[in-house]
């Protein structure tokens, strides 16, 4: 009489394996909002405040092309917020001198 509930109960995990839970995910997924329904989604204008993390080590040559890059991107300048860990004085004095065009301090 146990193994019959044993056996009852495996064939239980099995199919809610592959029945219950994903039907569970398919009805969540229709009764939550979508990705463009969100108040704070990325999709109406209202993007996050993002920080950009720079370690370098004497890489003056380097980190120009990469502000520029950063500067260029399709993300607005005024959300994104700037942090370095630079070793080298010249590579802070060029960080400096390129980052003001816009980036959050």
């Amino acid at each position: 009489m146990t193994w019959e509930w044993i056996l009852l109960g495996a064939l239980a995990l099995v199919l809610y394996t592959y029945f219950g839970y994903p039907g569970i995910l398919l009805v969540w997924g229709y009764l939550r909002p979508r990705r463009g329904e969100r108040g704070n989604d990325v999709g109406n204008g209202n993007k996050p405040l993002v920080s950009v993390v720079i370690a370098a080590y004497n890489e003056r040559r380097n980190i120009a092309r990469r502000i520029e890059n950063l500067l260029q991107s399709d993300y607005p300048p005024d959300r994104m917020e700037l942090l370095w860990s630079v070793t080298v004085v010249l590579t802070k004095r060029l960080i400096l001198r390129r980052a003001t065009n816009g980036f959050v301090s």
